[in-house]
């Protein structure tokens, strides 16, 4: 049997010859040799309103950039692709993932294709695969000539195209039928079977002819067997696992690092963000602050930010204005969530309400010219709710990240349990 690892995302194999992962899995693309790809956004979060993961998507951009970089060949089969919302309200395309930025893919959908010139190592595949493959639409990028390997049978559109990238390859080819999955008394379809198993050594011997010269035939079944092996060939593949072990050790170092710094520079979101990315940074903040502080949602309330501490329990929501003051209807919202709150069973007495507001967010700080409104602040006053400017939050925040200082901590918290209905005035941080 081939000695090639094969990884299948998001596209079903049967044969138990290749190992299938989710679309929702963290899974590395730096252990096998071959990458079979199927675009896709995962399981939705919320999916009643459309709404997935934009990690998911970065996630399987950067490892298959880290794949193709580290000379895997990743075959990406073009589906249809599909769209939703991410967290912070922004769109979301499953083709984001690929990582080929001029890639365009325009929905349209027919059998008759035709080789664009010499298939090279995709050639085998092709002849095998050919009358099981369909697309659902044409590309548009700055191919080169060279990169282009299928278009309709017109030879107007491209249908399929490879690009190299050092000694990797992307290889964008439309999906394939395959046969329908029965079930038998072993619980599996035979044809099935059969089908995934000629899918997995074609894919291998791509991978092969794309390592090799490109004006060579790639090997068939047969040549892989034991008898032609070279005692030679043994020492050099231990070779490339052992070089191929060290670069993905520097790749999960690289990305350890990449995510340290991105929890490290989070907390300036507090200055100048709004949505779900407000809302994170703002949870960063309070954690910081000593609370313990997460988003509430079940099937009938949703809350931004519920946040407790020895000095009681709160209940926020959070707004971003991009050149505008944060106004009362946000503060209206509020007022509702903490009434639906102490409605809710368990729940005994009122939550304090805090306002978080980050106005005029595009701006420089010293020249926004207004928090929040009259009536905002004429209506906090009524309900005693504390009012937070999110870029409040950042000294305290960014002096209790790089320090242990459980005293600060408390007197922020304090600062914003014994507001009400003013702007919460937090303690200047300690001199370093």
């Amino acid at each position: 049997m081939a000695r090639e690892k094969i990884i299948s995302v998001g596209f079903d194999f049967r044969g138990g010859e290749v190992e299938q992962v989710s679309l929702d899995s963290d899974q590395s693309l730096l252990d096998p040799d071959v990458i079979v790809y199927k675009p896709g956004l995962g399981n939705p979060i919320r999916p009643n309103k459309n709404v997935y993961r934009r990690e998911r998507i970065e996630h399987w951009k950067r490892e298959l950039a880290a794949a193709i970089a580290a000379g895997k060949t990743v075959l990406v089969l073009l589906v249809k692709p599909q769209e939703g919302r991410a967290e912070d309200g922004g769109k979301i395309n499953s083709y984001s993932a690929i990582p080929f930025p001029s890639l365009s893919f325009i929905l349209a959908s027919g059998a008759q294709m035709r080789p664009d010139g010499d298939l090279r190592y995709l050639a085998n595949y092709w002849r095998n695969f050919s009358s099981s493959s369909r697309f659902e639409g044409y590309l548009e990028s700055d191919f080169s000539e060279a990169d282009i390997l299928l278009k309709t049978r017109s030879g107007q559109k491209v249908v399929g195209a490879a690009v190299r990238r050092g000694r990797g390859v992307l290889i964008l080819v439309p999906p394939l039928t395959a046969p329908p999955l029965l079930l038998t008394l072993t619980g599996r379809s035979d044809e099935r079977v059969k089908f995934d198993l000629r899918l997995s050594q074609s894919l291998v011997e791509v991978h092969r002819a794309v390592h090799s010269d490109a004006s060579m035939t790639p090997p068939p079944d047969w040549a892989s067997d034991p008898t032609y092996r070279l005692a030679r060939e043994d020492e050099l593949e231990a070779d490339i696992r052992s070089t191929s072990s060290k670069i993905e050790a520097l790749q999960a170092e690289q990305r350890k690092l990449g995510d340290e710094l991105k929890d490290i520079v989070a907390l300036r979101r507090l200055l100048y963000e709004q949505g779900n990315q407000l809302e994170e940074a703002i949870l960063d903040a309070l954690k910081l602050f000593g609370f313990e502080a997460k988003p509430y949602r079940d099937a009938d309330s949703e809350f931004d930010t519920v946040f407790t501490s020895a000095e009681g329990r709160f209940l926020g929501e959070a707004e971003g204005k991009d050149r505008r003051p944060v106004d009362i209807s946000k503060l209206r919202q509020l007022i509702d969530n903490l009434e639906e709150d102490f409605a809710r069973d368990g729940i005994e007495e009122y939550a304090k309400g805090v306002l978080f507001g980050n106005p005029h967010r595009l701006q420089p700080l010293g020249k926004r010219p207004n928090d929040f409104t009259a009536k905002c602040y004429t209506s906090a006053k009524r309900s005693k709710i504390a009012l937070v400017r999110t870029a409040d939050m950042f000294e305290p925040a960014h002096y209790l990240s790089d320090n242990d200082d459980p005293e600060y901590a408390r007197l922020c918290r304090a600062a914003i349990h014994q507001c009400e209905g003013e702007v919460v005035v937090f303690p200047k941080p300690p001199s370093a």
